[in-house]
């Protein structure tokens, strides 16, 4: 499970010199996960980047209910994060709001959460 800030759009301002963003707290949430690596002394990260590769039939598909699972790699600011999953299902718990910077405080997302209903 991951508990992100997510920007759902960027604004170019009027004057065109900087942008503002929509942003939520969001909860993701991987299925079937195994193979997990990952190693930091952070407690908070910054995630640049995502990707998955290498489709391939689950051993366990006809109980997940999934026909595929990819390999993940998350590039952080405090290393990489790599599994397999077959996929997984992004939780929006808040309104997305318009603001300057690109993260959220943490009394305007609510506190660290992994719930996956809407506040």
């Amino acid at each position: 499970m991951f508990d992100i800030d997510y920007i759902f759009k960027w604004i170019l301002t009027s004057n065109k010199k900087r942008y503002q963003f929509y942003i939520a707290p969001c909860t993701i949430i991987f299925e079937n996960v195994y193979e997990l690596a990952f190693e930091s002394a952070h407690s908070t990260v910054i995630i640049d980047s995502n990707s998955k590769d290498n489709p391939q039939r689950p051993k366990n598909a006809e109980y997940i209910g999934w026909d595929w699972e990819y390999d993940w790699l998350v590039e952080t600011t405090a290393g990489q994060i790599s599994f397999k999953s077959a996929g997984y299902k992004q939780y929006v718990r808040k309104t997305p709001i318009l603001q300057n910077n690109q993260t959220l405080d943490q009394k305007s997302r609510g506190g660290i959460s992994f719930d996956a209903l809407l506040s």
